[in-house]
């Protein structure tokens, strides 16, 4: 038989993968960002440029710290979701509102 796993426990793995997953399109957003800030020109002569000197390892430099912010955060989010939702008993889009912004704060 299949192994029975707590909805709270399936949520905070399931954010923790999808917080890590972020980390294709995060990471070379966050580096892109901070070069533009810090050098100026456009994102798009930034990019071209961390290319063209380092290659596509370059843009996705700091992606393991991305990761490992996004999927913490995630999965705190969804774990805390899954924790409170039963505990709120309003039926509906209302207390999925409720538990989804509480496991938020959380």
């Amino acid at each position: 038989s299949p192994i029975a796993i707590p909805p709270v426990v399936i949520g905070f793995m399931a954010g923790a993968g999808g917080g890590a997953a972020q980390a294709i399109v995060m990471a070379p957003t966050s580096y892109l960002v901070t070069a533009t800030t810090s050098n100026g020109g456009s994102v798009f002569d930034a990019a071209q440029d961390i290319l063209s000197r380092e290659g596509l390892r370059g843009i996705y430099r700091g992606a393991p710290a991305v990761a490992a912010r996004q999927a913490t955060n995630w999965a705190s989010r969804q774990g805390f979701t899954e924790l409170v939702r039963p505990r709120i008993h309003i039926a509906g889009a209302p207390g999925e509102i409720i538990a989804g912004t509480l496991g938020g704060v959380f």
